[in-house]
């Protein structure tokens, strides 16, 4: 945490930070921004187009494989245990007025997807062959025909 904190010039200050018989992450980030670069979830507008910064479901497929004692790359398990935000993604897109809403998909893109429709008042198509994946975790999960579950429901 500390080494992705000092990443992005920011500091951890405290939180639940202890430990658990199972996995508890939480936080909470505060910063400030320019009033016309803030971007909410309750912008998206019939006719926006979806788009990711990453590939979706490769921290899930690290779960799965390390359950499964399956043999994992490298980069599938930096994905689940050194996730990286996409900040300067987000800052980038902020400053070319053109994104309309924005939110993580840590929830997986199902959960996230649900949440902005709610906070829109929209919906949204999304083209299966179109979802940006690693082209290992890819060949695995299809082999466990967990793909499209795992892609819809598991965060990056």
């Amino acid at each position: 945490m500390d080494d992705c904190a000092r990443k992005f010039n920011t500091h951890i200050i405290g939180g639940d930070t202890d430990s658990h018989d199972e996995l508890t992450m939480t936080g909470t980030a505060l910063g400030v921004i320019r009033k016309k670069l803030f971007i909410q979830r309750s912008g998206a507008k019939t006719g926006d187009m979806v788009c990711v910064t990453g590939n979706l479901g490769t921290a899930g497929a690290a779960i799965i494989s390390l359950n499964k004692n399956h043999p994992v790359d490298q980069n599938i398990l930096k994905a689940l245990f050194e996730p990286e935000p996409r900040i300067n993604e987000g800052i980038a897109l902020a400053a070319t007025g053109a994104v309309s809403s924005m939110m993580d998909i840590s929830d997986g893109l199902a959960m996230s997807l649900h949440d902005l429709s709610k906070a829109s008042g929209v919906g949204f198509k999304i083209y299966e062959n179109k979802l940006p994946v690693l082209p290992k975790s890819s060949i695995y999960l299809k082999a466990m025909s967990c793909l499209r579950r795992l892609f819809l429901r598991a965060g990056f």
